[in-house]
């Protein structure tokens, strides 16, 4: 996997909820076909149309362009002039506030938008108090208006976060999915070429000090080297293969991998399975492999043990593994230290399994366990 991956951005808050937006636009044009109904004076019907057109040319690139202020701001004072001489010329153009307060909120954001329908609703009510000098009856629907297109522009305002959150979260799980997969799949690298490579090295070194007093073991080591990488090989293809171990069930793939240990350092390495073996997904078969693989490798490099027993045990609700060995133990300083023991309880932390290192009196005892 590329390290260079480049995650796509996510998208704005405008863009989040795009899909809804023509139903605006249906929604500001039965607005103003209704104000037309209340307010049916020509005049006034010449600048509901001029402000329908308005809205086409420049409304609608505002409102769907994540709060562009200047464009929206322009947009509004266009709409606002048109607006104040149609409710001059009839009172029933007021109507059109309902398509105006919301595309306040839309083109402005929250708090402008909250002061552009503050202006928009008393409008009406200074028009009537400077033809009549009576706000008795407009004064209480405006503020009315103006506290329920404020809630309206507070709802609209958190859908657009709410977008803007949902898309950073969904960018964000998969940026740590990826980092997860980066991870898995560079421990699965070091479970396979890693401890295969230093098993042939191991092998080719002893070959080569038995060369000239023992032609045949020497012989022996190389034909072991081969066949160690060959299925080195076929590991790694395995791991390139959605990370799946090769086509055995789990037990039979321990003894294998026991066998090879056996074979490789003249350690006896015995495997037990206790309970009744039954089918698990192959992610945990795989995690429970490379913790075999990763013990076993850590008993060849630090352990000097003499022999070492893999238990596998089925229980009702969860599937264990034990690694012991009669070596020399472990600091408990240096328990973690390595890559390969982080990697272990990494993916064990993955599947929600368990993990832990123990002294064993003598040697050493690694145990997980899995849910299954």
């Amino acid at each position: 996997m590329s390290g260079n991956v480049q995650m796509a951005e996510p998208p704005s808050g405008i863009e989040a909820w795009q899909r809804s937006l023509p139903w605006w636009d249906v929604y500001f044009g039965a607005v103003l076909i209704a104000t037309v109904a209340f307010a049916f004076k020509p005049g006034a019907i010449a600048l509901l149309a001029a402000m329908a057109v308005w809205y086409v040319a420049l409304g609608r690139r505002a409102i769907h362009g994540d709060h562009l202020f200047r464009m929206g701001l322009i947009y509004l004072v266009g709409a606002t002039i048109l607006f104040v001489p149609a409710v001059v010329i009839a009172s029933g153009a007021s109507f059109a506030l309902f398509a105006l307060s919301p595309q306040a909120h839309m083109a402005l954001g929250f708090r402008r938008g909250t002061v552009a329908t503050v202006i928009l609703n008393f409008i009406p009510t200074i028009v009537l108090y400077l033809r009549t000098g009576e706000v008795r009856h407009t004064l209480p629907i405006a503020i009315l208006a103006t506290v329920l297109t404020t809630i309206i522009g507070y709802s609209i305002d958190r859908l657009i976060n709410q977008s803007i959150e949902l898309a950073e979260s969904r960018a964000e799980v998969a940026q740590l999915s990826q980092e997860a997969e980066r991870q898995r799949l560079g421990a699965d690298l070091h479970d396979t070429i890693a401890q295969g490579l230093s098993s042939v090295v191991m092998l080719i070194q002893a070959a080569d000090a038995a060369l000239d007093r023992d032609p045949g073991e020497a012989r022996c080591h190389l034909d072991l080297a081969a066949r160690t990488a060959r299925e080195n090989l076929q590991e790694l293809r395995a791991v390139l293969d959605a990370l799946m171990p090769t086509e055995q069930d789990l037990p039979e793939a321990l003894r294998r991998l026991a066998l090879r240990f056996t074979e490789e350092t003249r350690v006896s390495a015995t495997v037990r399975v206790e309970g009744d073996p039954r089918a698990l997904p192959v992610a945990l078969e795989v995690v429970l492999i490379r913790a075999a693989q990763e013990s076993l490798s850590n008993v060849r490099q630090h352990a000097r043990a003499s022999a070492v027993a893999v238990v596998l045990t089925y229980e009702e609700e969860s599937v264990g593994l034990e690694v012991v060995d009669d070596g020399c133990g472990f600091k408990p300083s240096e328990t973690f230290g390595g890559y390969g023991l982080q990697a272990m309880r990494s993916r064990l932390t993955q599947v929600g399994g368990e993990f832990a290192v123990d002294p064993a009196h003598p040697g050493t005892a690694v145990r997980v366990a899995v849910p299954a």
